[in-house]
């Protein structure tokens, strides 16, 4: 199992806890986070059965995501938000959660449209949450940006936590 199947299982277990059937992931950040994906247009759903876990970007990304996401079936579509909602329309969810702070208005509505028998139900930090707890290679490229070695000094250590913009602190 890659990094990023076990971060898709960890939100897994949230979307429980939330009583939703899938979670759509607008945010370009949240989707690297749990795809590898780093084009610029791009989301993922991440659904109770894993099976039906969906990258969706559009044309200009189909090689880069062969390459970058091998663990995530990707599908190729014109636009992001709609198609990710198609999805979890044709795979029968009936409570599907989208991240509030990440999806327009415009986007939202759109999406109504095309899940007109889906409860929409708004999230708030699902994947963020997930992204607090750090494995090992996060915390090696955090420590080799900032030019010190976090990761000795503090080996137990999983939780990081922004205090200020620049600053970060080992929990």
């Amino acid at each position: 199992m890659t990094d990023y199947a076990r971060r898709r299982d960890g939100v897994r277990g949230r979307l429980e806890d939330a009583n939703i059937d899938a979670l759509l992931v607008t945010s370009l950040s949240s989707t690297r986070y749990l795809t590898g994906f780093s084009g610029s247009s791009g989301g993922v759903v991440v659904a109770l059965d894993p099976a039906h876990d969906r990258l969706i970007t559009d044309f200009r990304y189909q090689t880069q995501v062969a390459t970058e996401c091998p663990d995530i079936m990707a599908l190729i579509e014109r636009t992001v938000g709609v198609d990710l909602a198609r999805h979890t329309v044709g795979a029968g969810y009936q409570r599907v959660g989208f991240e509030k702070a990440h999806l327009s208005v415009a986007d939202h509505e759109r999406i109504r449209e095309v899940a007109e028998h889906v409860t929409l139900v708004p999230t708030e930090g699902i994947v963020e949450t997930s992204r607090t707890v750090k494995d090992d290679d996060e915390i090696a490229a955090i420590a080799g940006r900032h030019g010190n070695d976090l990761a000795a000094r503090f080996p137990t250590r999983k939780r990081l936590e922004v205090v200020h913009r620049n600053d970060l602190v080992l929990l």
